[in-house]
């Protein structure tokens, strides 16, 4: 008789489950961050400049997310893995102008977050060189040693 009430009991909780909602995982968006540079931040042309990030996400380790780093639309650092601690880097040499750096980190259960910073790339002058010793004035002598 006792095994009768908790069938019916069992009954009643069951009748109230919908088969159309049944049972579904949720998957939280991986987070990103770029840590090196902020929005405005200046960069010179031609130098490569490090750029350092931290990804994490609740249902994941670190290692198990991918990352895409890209610089004016244009993919870069193919190779970059966040380490165990979820800190990523990316070295890249700019070009002169604006760059919009992103980074998308993406969980294997294909939920994603993005990070994005606007940088400021100024243009690299080349140096100036001028020569100071020997003065014109003074002779010389080839095959010897003179000290300036």
């Amino acid at each position: 008789m006792q095994n009768l009430h908790w069938l019916l009991a069992l009954g009643v909780l069951l009748s109230g489950c919908s088969t159309e909602k049944g049972l579904f995982i949720i998957n939280t968006p991986p987070a990103a961050a770029i840590s090196s540079h902020q929005d405005g931040d200046t960069v010179y042309e031609g130098e490569q400049v490090l750029l350092m990030a931290n990804v994490s996400d609740v249902d994941n380790a670190a290692e198990q997310l991918a990352l895409i780093w890209m610089v004016n639309g244009a993919t870069v650092c193919l190779d970059s893995v966040p380490n165990e601690s979820g800190v990523a880097s990316c070295t890249h040499i700019f070009e002169a102008g604006t760059a919009e750096v992103s980074l998308e980190v993406k969980d294997p259960g294909n939920e994603f977050g993005q990070a994005v910073v606007s940088l400021t790339v100024i243009p690299n002058e080349a140096p100036v060189a001028a020569i100071v010793a020997p003065l014109t004035a003074n002779t010389y002598l080839q095959r010897r040693t003179h000290l300036f």
